[in-house]
């Protein structure tokens, strides 16, 4: 299944694009990187739980280059009015231009990119949408994986359970370029604190890639591992100090 793109990048793509072609007659080169991310961080110790916003974004970048000098403009919401848009984003670049004449910064002349012509749509897939499970759903299951692996070892101490996931929707567009990519990435990671007769240890094992809610099952089979991990390091016992012959 594919990922649903930005609604927001989606509305302001063709006012973008009017944009930017406007101001590429008044400068050398103009471009723009749009970016719309949505993320939540879910997280599970022994003795508490929460949840965060995690990797969130959305803003827009205009990057212009003017007779060999190189300018940025950011914010986070681009006026409704064409004209107005256009004014806001001219002004503060040009502000910039001539900050840096006026200054005399010496400069290193800014090459004006050799692009082709390119137009990119891109979704990508995951096997489960990120909705899949709801929010306590989602606890439920980094709860179990904490009271599972609590109960295979009764030295652990202590155990975290976390998952993290980012909707990340990303919009360039240059007078050659419109590319647009959707995707999702999502990370998580098992860690456990043990007491033995070596003293304290710690085990981690961690999952992460381009995927979506199935990355909660591939934690579910890290849990045990997790806790053979921790049996090897609490039994392990430090080097003997001197020289040893690496292969």
């Amino acid at each position: 299944m594919k990922i649903q793109p930005s609604e927001y990048l989606a509305r302001i793509h063709q006012p973008l694009k009017q944009v930017v072609n406007a101001l590429s007659s008044e400068f050398d080169y103009v471009s723009l990187l749009a970016t719309d991310s949505r993320g939540k961080a879910y997280s599970v110790r022994t003795r508490s739980m929460d949840i965060r916003d995690f990797m969130g974004e959305r803003g827009l970048v205009f990057r212009a280059i003017h007779q060999g000098r190189i300018a940025e403009f950011s914010l986070n919401q681009l006026p409704d009015q064409l004209a107005d848009a256009l004014k806001l984003v001219s002004d503060n670049l040009n502000a910039q231009f001539e900050m840096n004449k006026k200054q005399g910064y010496s400069f290193i002349p800014v090459e004006i990119p050799s692009e082709e012509e390119w137009v990119v749509n891109e979704q990508k897939s995951y096997q489960k949408p990120f909705d899949t499970y709801g929010l306590q759903e989602k606890l439920d299951k980094l709860q179990s994986f904490v009271k599972d692996g609590s109960e295979m070892d009764p030295r652990i101490v202590n155990m975290v359970a976390a998952y993290m996931e980012v909707s990340v929707s990303k919009l360039f567009i240059s007078t050659k370029k419109d590319l647009i990519q959707d995707y999702p990435w999502s990370q998580g990671y098992i860690m456990i604190v043990g007491k033995g007769d070596n003293g304290i240890k710690m085990a981690f094992k961690s999952a992460s890639g381009m995927k979506g809610a199935e990355l909660l099952d591939e934690m579910a089979e890290n849990v045990k591992s997790a806790v053979q991990q921790l049996d090897e390091v609490l039994g392990a016992t430090p080097i003997v100090p001197g020289e040893y012959e690496v292969i």
